[in-house]
């Protein structure tokens, strides 16, 4: 796997790596709006939105750079807690040269990209816990979500909330 060491050169900062990998990502769900798009212009005009390949993926690329340009704002990546969570750890794993990404570090990101932008807390391990906490995510400041990796704090912040 690359993991992108061939443009490791490239990397210059970590919100660039962090919107490398969002924009990575939304590339593999653009069919979504322009599906979407087509349908609404079929509906409204009664006109069929058919296209051969190459225009679809023509109007993929439109979307994507729509949604990429955006997704520059971090008010709107803020919006789309599962998709700037996961590229914030991936991004991590990128920014850090000496780290590697290991097979269970897709689950541990899945779980905090569904857990720390909609929940009150996350429960999870000391290593995942380390990284989220990092001070260039800024993710205590954009949500609510405890990252919590002890087993005493844990019951001590659930006995608060149902009164054990």
């Amino acid at each position: 796997m690359d993991r992108g060491l061939s443009h490791q050169d490239e990397v210059k900062n970590f919100k660039q790596v962090h919107l490398d990998e969002i924009r990575g990502a939304l590339s593999l769900f653009m069919h979504v709006p322009r599906m979407w798009s087509e349908n609404e212009y079929e509906r409204v005009s009664g006109v069929s939105a058919a296209c051969s390949d190459d225009e679809r993926q023509e109007r993929e690329q439109k979307w994507h750079t729509v949604f990429g340009n955006l997704v520059t704002k971090r008010s709107v990546a803020l919006r789309l807690p599962s998709l700037h969570v996961s590229a914030l750890c991936h991004a991590a794993v990128r920014w850090d040269k000496g780290r590697k990404l290991v097979a269970n570090d897709f689950y541990d990101f899945h779980h905090a990209a569904a857990a720390v932008g909609y929940c009150r807390a996350f429960m999870t391990e000391k290593p995942l816990r380390s990284l989220l906490q990092q001070k260039h995510f800024q993710l205590a400041n954009d949500y609510p979500c405890v990252v919590i990796a002890d087993i005493n704090e844990a019951v001590e912040w659930v006995g608060e909330r149902i009164g054990g």
